[in-house]
């Protein structure tokens, strides 16, 4: 019997990784004339992704890494590299452009609402950012519990201990998507069931190798298998 789900943010609720990218296109063609198009930036940001250490649990360096990767492979020197990383990050931080939320994530909401199965928000982000998303999209009500950089520093693995105990559920009953493998290895260390999402940093591919969780598409993928499983 299922009696919550914690969810990630970036990647997850969040389909950030195409957002990230518009927002280097952005940059690219504002600031340096460079015309490109998102897929093809998000092939190469995949290049770095998929060189994550299997047990990464932040994907923000790499993040970084990845923009760098996209300014260097259109030719621009380490330096302005660099400051197209500093530039994007910027806009990221300032845009009114929110990133749209992830397939199937409203229906999932709304039937673990309809069950009162719990929700809870995880993330490695500012709370500014998350409750812009939240507020977009008229979800914030659905999450019982929401936890953000401020309370977390660098580390989500307090939160689920926190989430367990205020539920007052059994860990085994908790359900924890994210979309890299350390927030498998952080939710199996608390007691929960983890599954891994592949709309965020890393591919199907990659997260399958690590065999650290059941890896999923979209919300519509989950929602049909804890259906079957939780009538």
């Amino acid at each position: 019997m299922i009696e919550g789900i914690i969810l990630d943010y970036d990647g997850t609720a969040a389909n950030t990784v195409p957002w990230f990218c518009k927002q280097l296109q952005h940059v690219l063609q504002a600031r340096f004339r460079v015309k490109t198009s998102i897929e093809q930036i998000q092939v190469e940001m995949n290049e770095i992704f998929d060189q994550m250490p299997p047990n990464v649990h932040n994907a923000r360096k790499h993040l970084l890494k990845a923009w760098y990767h996209v300014g260097r492979k259109r030719g621009l020197s380490p330096l302005r590299s660099l400051w197209l990383v500093y530039n994007t990050g910027k806009l990221v931080q300032s845009t009114d452009d929110v990133p749209p939320a992830t397939e199937g994530l409203r229906k999932l909401l709304e039937w673990c609402h309809a069950r009162s199965i719990k929700c809870a928000l995880v993330s490695l982000s500012s709370r500014k950012r998350v409750m812009k998303f939240l507020t977009y999209h008229r979800i914030q009500p659905f999450f019982n519990l929401i936890f953000t950089k401020e309370q977390l520093g660098k580390h989500k693995n307090a939160a689920f201990s926190k989430i367990v105990e205020s539920w007052k559920s059994n860990p085994k009953n908790i359900l924890a998507v994210g979309d890299l493998p350390g927030d498998a290895i952080a939710a199996r260390k608390a007691g929960l069931k983890p599954y891994l999402i592949s709309t965020g940093f890393a591919s199907r591919d990659f997260l399958s190798r690590t065999n650290l969780a059941p890896v999923i598409q979209d919300f519509h993928e989950l929602l049909a298998v804890i259906e079957t499983s939780d009538p």
